[in-house]
């Protein structure tokens, strides 16, 4: 290593103090990062190298952004921090920094700190207080100019079927298409994806393709580039049924387990005693989907517009990680989905979480909270507890809130 013969022994020894200190390093910088502190001073070793010794009790920048100090990354690519190397930093307050130190970082002498000390306490004293009142006016003027920012911003309806499609293309969408779709569904839709895209950084990027699809089966469908919704489906009296359908899910469930219980040989006893276990798991969830319980049209269409919004979050999450692998083989795109990656889209982090999550609820009973359809696949499971973390939050267990904050951030 660096040109030295090494022992063994020694060699790991010094590799295990390095990669300590480095992680060790790397979280005080988090801290530093968190507190808002830029500078740090480095320790006083009893015998530093002919490197380190220009830093010692010298500050540094951490980010730069401090004129006039060197930057914790220069004394680093000079040698700073070196294998087995004793120094360790420590983060200084500003007003201590210009107390104490020149503008170069080096330390004041102490006769001329306590003369500055003398004749300037009270210019101190006095910038510190016009600092802040400075920092409170700025911070007031910023929360109003959000305010502002927020109600210019905030959603208006359309009054007619063009003018949503307007509105869709400029904020949401490319190609759009709200053929078939009443104009009340289509503002909802809207709205619900313009806050959504507020609240969910991941989402701000626009669409390929947003609008109606009268060619699905299903009620809606989402990717990373496509979000379209079925007209059969997304109306007064489609969602009406729907809400009917679910109040007397249940009692339809039975029926049929009565009926398989009482002729068990009608489809024989085999092929009955497999269907009446099936019809019991159902059951079990108050739900075939989320939403269907809520008895409010409207916030069934913003929920299917948030299980949408859902299954795009886990594509671009999982996109942008393999991405961020390098280990991309890009072939042909399939109308705004996902295209295939050498490294498939199953294997990354944001994947593999949501499967945990999805595993753990079928274990411990947590997925009859959520669903019938949530227990289908990982991807409906995730889609399906968005809207739940969107609407019914409290109704969720602790590990699959986290497991949603950390693929939606």
């Amino acid at each position: 290593a660096a040109g030295k013969q090494w022992k063994t022994d020694a060699y790991f020894k010094m590799l295990g103090r390095t990669l300590l200190h480095n992680n060790a390093r790397e979280c005080y910088l988090s801290a530093c990062a968190k507190e808002g502190s830029d500078i740090v001073t480095i320790s006083i070793s009893g015998d530093p190298c002919e490197v380190c010794a220009k830093y010692e009790n010298r500050l540094l920048s951490i980010s730069g952004k401090t004129q006039g100090l060197v930057t914790l990354e220069q004394a680093m690519s000079e040698g700073l921090f070196h294998p087995n190397c004793t120094h360790r930093m420590i983060a200084v307050p500003e007003v201590v920094a210009q107390e104490y130190y020149d503008k170069d970082g080096k330390e004041k002498a102490e006769k001329d700190v306590a003369w500055e000390k003398h004749l300037s306490h009270q210019e101190l004293r006095k910038e510190q207080l016009d600092r802040a009142q400075q920092n409170r006016i700025e911070r007031r003027n910023a929360e109003e100019d959000d305010r502002k920012k927020a109600a210019e911003k905030k959603f208006i309806p359309a009054k007619t079927i063009q003018e949503a499609t307007e509105w869709t293309k400029k904020n949401r969408g490319t190609d759009v298409n709200w053929r078939g779709m009443d104009l009340d569904s289509v503002n909802i839709i809207n709205s619900e994806m313009d806050s959504l895209a507020k609240d969910f950084p991941i989402l701000k990027e626009k669409y390929k393709t947003v609008g109606s699809n009268s060619k699905m089966k299903c009620i809606a469908h989402a990717n990373n580039a496509l979000v379209e919704f079925s007209p059969k489906s997304i109306n007064k009296d489609a969602i009406a049924k729907e809400f009917e359908n679910n109040k007397n899910r249940a009692a339809d469930i039975q029926k049929k387990i009565t009926f398989y219980t009482k002729h068990p040989r009608f489809y024989g006893e085999k092929y009955s005693k497999k269907e009446i276990a099936k019809l019991e798991k159902k059951l079990k969830f108050s739900r075939y989907g989320v939403g269907d319980d809520w008895d409010d049209p409207e916030k069934y269409v913003r929920g299917v517009v948030v299980h949408e919004s859902g299954h795009t979050i886990l594509y671009r999450k999982a996109l942008k990680q393999i991405a961020a692998s390098g280990k991309i083989k890009k072939t042909h795109p399939i109308r705004g989905e996902y295209e295939v990656y050498k490294t498939t889209i199953e294997e990354t982090d944001a994947y593999m979480a949501v499967n945990d999550a999805f595993k753990q609820a079928k274990k411990t009973g947590d997925i009859y909270k959520v669903s019938e359809y949530g227990n289908t696949t990982m991807h409906e499971f995730f889609a399906e507890t968005f809207v739940m973390y969107r609407f019914e939050k409290e109704k969720l267990s602790d590990y699959i809130i986290n497991m949603i904050e950390e693929v939606v951030k």
